[in-house]
C-alpha cells in the first residue's frame, strides 16, 4: 500500500520527514489526523520501526483508539503494543510499573476534583489557618499552577520564606501533598509531575524509556503546559525524533490600531507594560497593562471584517472574537420570538450567573474564574458553567473564532468612550504574508483593536503555555517546520435555517408537521447494532457536519428520554474530544449516586483512602454521625494511621459510645466482606453485591419521587459501565476499572467553561430551545415511548407530544437513532423500532446504512410491536426458541460466525449467554431471541 496516496504536497512532506525534530502547524480542517496516522504507518512499514518503539500522545483516549484502528487498517499488522494515549494515561502506565520506588504503592488511586476539595479543606482545618484568607478553591488553583510549573512545596516555601502569606501557602501545599500520599493517592497534576520526578530521581528508568521510544508524536502541542512540555523533552532527548502538531495562528496584523490610554498605536509598536483600554462589562471600559507580546511570521489566509459603523479589522481566522446571532426584523422573526429562539431561551435559562459589572474587583478574578470553571460542578453540583461576556449594556456575546463571524451578526465595538453593539456587514477572506502579533492583558483577557473588542490569545489559564509551540525551534535548532494549508469552508447562515423552520413547520402539529417538508432535508434514521454503535455514529456525524459546513459545536443538540441514557453518549463525546454540556442535569460521573458507588469501590480497592471512607461511611444513613467521624479522624491523625486502620480496632477508642462503636463495627464488617469478594467476583458482580448490600436503591425507592427514580436508573446504568469494561478490557481487575473511570471522567473531561459545546438534555428540558442539528436517540419501544405508555393511552399521547417537541427543536437537520440491542440499567435487551419513526411519512426519511449491515428496507408504517421488561409481547423479531446450550458449547451466529459460550445466567426468556466470537470479541445475547444455533 502506498501511504502517500490521497495526501497533498504538504501532508506528504510531513509524513516522509521522519528523522529529527518536526513542527507541523495545522489548523482546523487541514487533515492533521490523517497526517499523524499515515506518518506512523509509514514508520512501521517503510522504515521498519517496531510499533513498541513509537509513542503517540493524543488528548483523548477515544482519539488514541481511533488512531490505533486506522493504523491497523493501513499496515495490516498488530499495533496493540504501540503506546498511544493521553499524557495522563501514559503516565499512569509508567507509574503503575515503578511508583513504588517513590514511596507509593502501585495500587494508588486518582483523586478527582471533589476529593481534592475535601483534602484541601482538611489541610486548612488541620493547620488552623483562616479559611477566608486561604480559600480552598483558590488554594487548589494555586497548587495546580505550581505543579504545572514544576515547583514543589519545599522550593516554594524556601523561595518565599520572608513573605508570611506566601510561605503559609507553601505549607498548605506541603501538607496537601502529604495527605495525598498518606491516602496512597495522586491528583491529576501529580500523574505528570510524579512521572517527571520518577525520571529525574531514577536515571535508569528514564534511560529505558528514552531508548524505547525512538519516535515521539504529540498532537495539540499548543495546549501543553510546562510539565507536559518537560516530559516530552525528557523522553525525546535521546533520539530527538520528536514530531509536534499544533496551531499558533491566533493573531492580528501589524498595522492594526490598538486603543491605549494615550491614544491609538500600531500593534507592532506596542511594548510590554503599555496601558491599554479594554471592555469592562455592561458598556464600560477599563485599563490594563500588557504583560506579554508575541510576534511570528505568517503566510496564509486572513479574515477581514467590516461593520455598519465603519469599523474594519483584519486577523488570522482562528483569533477569538465576540459575536452574537441576530434575527432580522420581519414577520418570520415574530415566529421565532413566539416559538422560543435558542438565544432567548439560553438567556432565560442561566438565571444565576457571574457577570462583569464594571467594577475592577470583579474583573480581576476573570483568570481564576476560568481555571475554577471545570472544577465548580464538583464543588457545587447545582451550578452550570457558561462562557459568555456581557460587554455592552444590553447584550451578551459568545466566544468564537474570527472565521465564524458572518454578515448580520452583532459584535462589540468601542465608540465615544463606551462599548456598544455593531452589525457586521461584510466578511472577506484575503491572502497575507508577513508578521502577525498578539498581546496578553492579565485579568481582562481582551483588548480593543480597530475599535473592535477581541480576545487575547496568549493565555496561561488552564495551564496551557503557547510558548511551547512558539519556542519549539529554539529548543530544537535543527527542527523542520511544515505548514499544512488550512481549508476555510463557507458556513450556512443561521438565519437561513430559521427561515426553513418557518417555511416547513408553521402551524403544523404531530406527524402532519412533516407533510410540508418535501423540499427540506430528509430526516436521517440510523439503526445501530448497540448503544455504543449508536453513540459512535452520533459523534462521527457531528464531526463530519462540523467540518463540512463549518458549524460550531453549539449548533448541535442530543436529546434522550431519560437521564441514564446520557452515560454512553457522554463517553463517546469525551473520547472523540467533542466538548459538551448537560442542560437541566449533571454529567453522569458527577451525579451524587455515581460518586457514592465509586467511593465504595475505591475504599474496597484502597482501604487507606480516607476521602472515600468519609464520603460513604454514613451513606446510606446507618447511624454514624458527623461527630463520630470527626472523632475517628482526630484519633487517626493522633495515631498517624488511616481512618480504616484505626476502626479495625475500634474498641481501643475510649471516646466513642457503645452504640457508635457498634455502628462502626457493622460498617467495617461490611467493607471487609466486600474486600474478600473482590478477590473472587467479577467487577460487575462485586458492584451488584455492593449496591444490594448497602441498601442504596431501597432507600431511594422509599422516597418515591421522580428524582429518586432517575437516580435508581443511574445506579443501574453504572452496572452497564462494568459490563462494557469486562467486554473490552484485557485487565478485568477492580484497580483497572477504577483507573479507567478516573481517566474517562476527569482526564478526558472537556472544559466545562467552553461555551462552544454540544448540548445534551432530556426531551423535557428541550422545550423552548432550537438547534440547527438535532439527534433524537433511543427511538425504541420501551425506551421512547417508555414502557408504561404501552398500557395507557394518556401516557402514550404525552410521549408523542414529547416526540413532537424533539422533532421541532431541529432547524436544519434531524437524525433519529435506534438500536437492535441495548444494554441499559444493567440489562441487555432486543428492541423494536419506535412507533414514532413509523409514523413519519416515508418520503421524509433517509435511512442511513449501518456500516455493519446491508441496507435495510423501509420500516413498516404499521404500529411497531413492543416489549415490557423481559417479557416480550407481540415482538416482530422471530423467536428462535430456547436453544439448549451450556458453558463450553460451540454456537453459530447468523452474522458473527462461530463462537464459544463462556458463561450463562438467568432463566426462561431472560436467559443470557456470554459468547466469545473469534473476530467480533465477547458478546452478551438473550438465548431466546439471538439468531444462534448449537454447532
Amino acid at each position: 500500500m502506498n501511504f502517500l496516496d490521497g495526501l497533498n504536497d504538504k501532508q506528504r512532506e510531513a509524513v516522509k520527514t521522519t528523522d529529527g525534530p518536526l513542527l507541523v502547524l495545522a489548523g482546523a480542517g487541514s487533515g492533521k489526523t490523517r497526517v499523524l496516522t499515515h506518518r506512523i504507518a509509514y514508520l512501521i512499514k517503510e522504515k521498519d520501526i517496531f510499533p513498541d518503539n513509537i509513542l503517540s500522545i493524543t488528548f483523548t483516549n477515544k482519539a488514541a483508539n481511533e488512531m490505533k484502528d486506522r493504523i491497523q487498517r493501513l499496515v495490516d499488522t498488530r499495533v496493540q503494543d504501540m503506546w498511544v494515549g493521553t499524557f495522563h494515561s501514559m503516565c499512569v502506565r509508567m507509574l503503575r510499573r515503578d511508583i513504588d520506588k517513590m514511596g507509593y504503592n502501585r495500587s494508588f488511586v486518582i483523586f478527582d476534583g471533589s476529593d481534592q476539595n475535601t483534602v484541601i479543606k482538611d489541610t486548612i482545618k488541620e493547620l488552623n489557618v483562616n479559611e477566608k484568607m486561604y480559600d480552598p478553591k483558590s488554594m487548589l488553583h494555586f497548587i495546580s499552577s505550581q505543579k504545572d510549573k514544576l515547583i514543589d512545596p519545599d522550593t516554594y516555601v524556601k523561595d518565599n520564606y520572608n513573605d508570611f502569606r506566601e510561605r503559609q501557602k507553601g505549607e498548605i501545599y506541603k501538607l496537601y501533598q502529604k495527605k495525598l500520599q498518606s491516602n496512597n493517592a495522586l491528583d491529576f497534576d501529580d500523574l505528570i509531575i510524579k512521572t517527571i520526578e520518577l525520571f529525574r530521581t531514577n536515571p535508569d528508568i528514564l534511560k529505558f524509556y528514552q531508548k524505547k521510544f525512538k519516535y515521539i508524536l504529540v498532537d495539540e502541542y499548543q495546549d501543553t503546559n510546562r510539565a507536559q512540555y518537560e516530559l516530552v523533552k525528557l523522553l525525546g532527548s535521546h533520539h530527538r525524533n520528536v514530531c509536534v502538531v499544533g496551531d499558533d495562528d491566533q493573531c492580528v496584523l501589524p498595522d492594526m490600531k490598538i486603543k491605549t490610554s494615550e491614544g491609538y498605536k500600531d500593534m507592532k509598536s506596542l511594548e510590554e507594560e503599555t496601558s491599554i483600554v479594554s471592555a469592562g462589562g455592561w458598556g464600560k471600559v477599563l485599563q490594563g497593562n500588557v504583560n506579554k507580546k508575541s510576534e511570528k511570521y505568517y503566510n496564509g489566509a486572513i479574515v477581514e471584517i467590516k461593520t455598519r459603523k465603519g469599523k474594519t479589522i483584519k486577523t488570522t481566522p482562528n483569533h477569538i472574537m465576540f459575536g452574537k446571532m441576530n434575527v432580522e426584523e420581519s414577520e418570520k422573526a415574530t415566529y421565532i420570538d413566539f416559538f422560543g429562539s435558542e438565544e432567548k431561551s439560553s438567556n432565560e435559562h442561566y438565571k444565576h450567573s457571574i457577570q462583569f459589572n464594571g467594577k475592577v474587583e470583579a474583573v480581576e478574578e476573570y483568570d481564576e474564574a476560568r481555571t475554577y470553571a471545570k472544577k465548580i460542578i464538583s464543588l457545587e453540583e447545582d451550578i452550570e458553567i457558561v462562557k459568555r461576556a456581557r460587554l455592552t449594556e444590553e447584550t451578551t456575546f459568545n466566544y468564537m473564532p474570527a472565521s465564524h463571524i458572518r454578515p448580520s451578526m452583532s459584535i462589540p465595538v468601542y465608540e465615544n468612550g463606551e462599548i456598544v453593539e455593531d452589525i457586521v456587514k461584510e466578511v472577506n477572506v484575503l491572502d497575507y504574508e508577513g508578521y502577525v502579533y498578539d498581546i496578553s492583558i492579565p485579568n481582562l483577557r481582551q483588548y480593543i483593536c480597530e475599535d473592535v473588542v477581541v480576545h487575547n490569545s496568549i493565555y496561561g489559564w488552564r495551564g496551557a503555555d503557547i510558548r511551547n509551540i512558539l519556542d519549539f525551534e529554539d529548543d530544537y535548532p535543527e527542527a523542520k517546520v511544515i505548514k499544512l494549508e488550512q481549508n476555510y469552508r463557507s458556513t450556512k447562515n443561521i438565519l437561513d435555517a430559521a427561515n426553513k423552520v418557518i417555511d416547513n413547520n408553521m402551524g403544523r402539529k404531530g406527524k402532519k408537521l412533516w407533510t410540508s417538508q418535501e423540499e427540506g432535508t430528509p430526516i436521517g434514521v440510523y439503526r445501530g447494532q448497540n448503544e455504543h454503535d449508536e453513540s459512535s455514529f452520533i459523534s462521527a456525524k457531528i464531526k463530519e457536519i462540523r467540518e463540512t459546513y463549518s458549524k460550531n459545536y453549539s449548533d448541535f443538540a442530543i436529546l434522550y428520554r431519560t437521564n441514564a441514557q446520557s452515560r454512553v453518549l457522554e463517553e463517546a463525546l469525551v473520547k472523540s474530544n467533542i466538548p459538551y454540556k448537560i442542560v437541566g442535569g449533571l454529567k453522569f460521573y458527577d451525579r451524587k449516586e455515581i460518586k457514592d458507588i465509586i467511593a465504595y469501590l475505591r475504599l474496597i480497592q484502597n482501604p487507606v483512602d480516607n476521602i472515600s471512607l468519609k464520603r460513604i461511611i454514613n451513606v446510606p444513613k446507618r447511624g454514624i454521625g458527623k461527630r463520630t467521624v470527626e472523632k475517628l479522624e482526630e484519633y487517626s491523625i493522633e495515631k498517624g494511621e488511616s481512618i480504616y486502620s484505626v476502626i479495625l480496632d475500634i474498641d481501643e477508642m475510649g471516646s466513642l459510645s457503645h452504640r457508635a462503636k457498634s455502628k462502626v463495627k457493622d460498617f467495617v464488617s461490611m467493607i471487609n466482606k466486600f474486600i474478600a469478594m473482590k478477590e473472587i467476583l467479577s467487577v460487575k458482580e462485586l458492584i451488584e453485591n455492593v449496591i444490594d448490600s448497602i441498601g442504596y436503591i431501597k432507600e431511594l425507592k422509599a422516597e418515591d419521587t421522580l428524582e429518586a427514580k432517575s437516580r435508581i436508573e443511574n445506579i443501574e446504568e453504572f452496572i452497564s459501565v462494568a459490563i462494557d469494561f469486562e467486554i473490552t478490557s484485557d485487565e478485568k481487575t477492580l484497580e483497572e476499572f477504577l483507573a479507567n473511570i478516573s481517566l474517562l471522567s476527569d482526564i478526558d473531561r472537556v472544559d466545562d467553561e467552553n461555551n462552544d459545546s454540544v448540548t445534551l438534555m432530556t426531551l423535557h428540558s428541550a422545550k423552548g430551545l432550537e438547534y440547527p442539528v438535532v439527534f433524537l436517540t433511543g427511538m425504541e419501544e420501551g425506551i421512547f415511548p417508555i414502557s408504561r405508555a404501552m398500557t395507557s393511552e394518556d401516557d402514550l399521547e404525552e410521549e408523542r407530544r414529547l416526540c413532537y417537541v424533539g422533532i421541532t427543536r431541529a432547524e436544519e437537520k434531524l437524525f433519529m437513532t435506534y438500536t437492535t440491542l441495548r444494554t441499559i440499567y444493567g440489562k441487555t435487551s432486543y428492541n423494536s423500532v419506535s412507533r414514532f419513526i413509523g409514523e413519519i411519512p416515508e418520503g421524509l426519511v433517509d435511512e442511513i446504512n449501518n456500516r455493519f449491515e446491508p441496507k435495510k428496507k423501509r420500516m413498516s408504517k404499521e404500529p411497531q410491536k413492543y416489549f415490557t421488561g423481559y417479557t416480550y409481547e407481540n415482538t416482530s423479531t422471530e423467536k428462535k426458541g430456547d436453544v439448549k446450550i451450556n458453558i463450553g458449547d460451540k454456537v453459530k451466529h447468523k452474522s458473527w460466525g462461530i463462537g464459544t459460550v463462556v458463561s450463562m445466567q438467568g432463566s426462561g426468556d431472560s436467559k443470557e449467554a456470554t459468547i466469545a466470537f473469534k473476530d467480533k470479541g465477547i458478546k452478551k445475547l438473550l438465548v431466546s431471541l439471538a439468531p444462534i444455533e448449537k454447532v
